[in-house]
């Protein structure tokens, strides 16, 4: 592990707009993580490395680590420019309710023998609201209302092969609970048009699995690698199977981790992380609603809503860079910071069928946070900011020359207690 000074570690298929969030910056991470950059991966703090990297449970002590916060989302989509404001009217806007939202998070790892740790935490903080109360009469009756919350449950272990090798595995369960309402209109052109809209809550269970890999390439240098599969839901959103593509198919994708973190001096520590998620391979995520999935160029999707081709938001594949570090400031303050880079989930085009998913045109991430330690206690608070970015779409024929531009930011903060066993 990295040495330092001795301290407690501690009209047809265009009106399906498609919104989901399976995964966000603050997903299943714990408070240290999320106030330097999201970094995990190479760089294990508490017990919620295992979100990043399962082998990083194997250099920390016995810990509980709790949190809790409240974040603040200013998301929003606006309509304009239709030559027929009947139908396609500009005073269309929608917003992820912007107010403040409740986050909860905990975890822990206990040392089994010298070479075996055990981990678990949960993450509530999971959830997504997206809502139009005047509706939109081009999608269907009534308010525009999404709905989802998906906790997480994770249970790790992790095993020391050699003093510098440790290799973890993690078995990663999942609820889901979702909800539209106002989508009427998408039983136009739809394999099962009484389950499109209105249906009320429907339930879904995955399980997947993360394997992971630490190094320890010198006292000062860390690598890191994970590996996660697709989370398989087992059950389908069969309320919502003529609606979502596949049938209410929706996992979470697979994804890949990599970094590093290097020793700068006894008290600083700097670390860099790369993460790939593959949403190419998922229908439900992947399906362009304004390309042709047969010929791969940009045209209307014609294929029914529902069907394993039919529209969906068009995701492209992810790659997000963290660049963070901290600084112990003496022996019982330690504080951090960092950014993670990326870039919107869909393209310019697809602004439509993003109209209720408007958190992921995020782009840059600001993070700040610190511990203070007290006996055998530890207090964290940390600190994110994404900034405020605006998708400006493009005219679309069938809204006759109307364009959707989303824009999105958002603020949150979580306090965290640890306590060492």
């Amino acid at each position: 592990m990295l040495q330092c000074l001795p301290s407690r570690r501690p009209s047809k298929i265009l009106l399906f707009i498609l919104m989901f969030c399976l995964t966000t910056p603050y997903s299943h991470a714990l408070i240290k993580e999320l106030g330097m950059g999201d970094i995990g991966v190479a760089y294990p703090q508490d017990s919620g490395v295992p979100r990043y990297n399962p082998a990083g449970i194997i250099d920390l002590d016995d810990r509980q680590d709790y949190g809790y916060g409240i974040s603040h989302q200013r998301g929003q989509t606006d309509f304009h420019g239709s030559q027929d404001q009947l139908i396609f009217p500009d005073s269309y806007q929608t917003n992820t309710q912007a107010s403040w939202q409740l986050l909860g998070i905990g975890g822990f790892c206990k040392r089994i023998t010298e070479n075996i740790t055990i981990g678990s935490s949960l993450d509530a903080t999971r959830s997504f609201r997206s809502k139009c109360p005047q509706g939109f009469p081009a999608l269907g009756q009534g308010k525009v209302d999404v709905d989802l919350v998906s906790p997480l449950l994770l249970l790790t272990a992790a095993y020391r092969i050699t003093p510098a090798h440790a290799v973890g595995l993690t078995l990663v369960q999942g609820v889901s609970r979702l909800s539209f309402c106002g989508f009427q209109n998408a039983a136009v052109n739809s394999v099962s048009p009484e389950n499109v809209s209105n249906r009320g809550f429907n339930w879904a269970y995955g399980v997947g699995l993360r394997v992971g890999y630490l190094c320890h390439i010198t006292p000062k240098l860390n690598f890191g690698a994970s590996y996660s599969s697709r989370l398989i839901f087992s059950t389908r959103y069969k309320k919502y199977k003529g609606f979502i593509p596949d049938m209410g198919r929706f996992d979470a994708p697979n994804q890949v981790y990599l970094g590093f973190a290097y020793r700068a001096t006894c008290r600083t520590t700097l670390a860099a992380q790369f993460l790939y998620v593959w949403w190419s391979q998922l229908p439900s995520l992947y399906n362009g609603t304004f390309y042709n999935p047969n010929t791969g160029l940009a045209g209307i999707n014609q294929h029914p809503a529902g069907s394993k081709k039919g529209p969906g938001p068009g995701w492209r594949d992810g790659l997000n860079v963290s660049i963070g570090a901290d600084f112990q400031v003496n022996n019982a303050l330690t504080v951090r910071g960092g950014v993670i880079l990326g870039r919107s989930l869909f393209p310019r085009r697809e602004t439509p069928s993003n109209a209720q998913n408007n958190l992921f045109v995020l782009k840059n991430v600001l993070e700040l946070g610190a511990t203070y330690v007290w006996t055998d206690w530890e207090f964290n608070v940390s600190y994110g900011h994404i900034f405020y970015r605006k998708v400006k779409g493009v005219p679309q024929s069938v809204y006759l020359g109307g364009t959707f531009d989303i824009s999105y930011a958002q603020d949150g903060i979580l306090l965290g207690l640890s306590k060492l066993l």
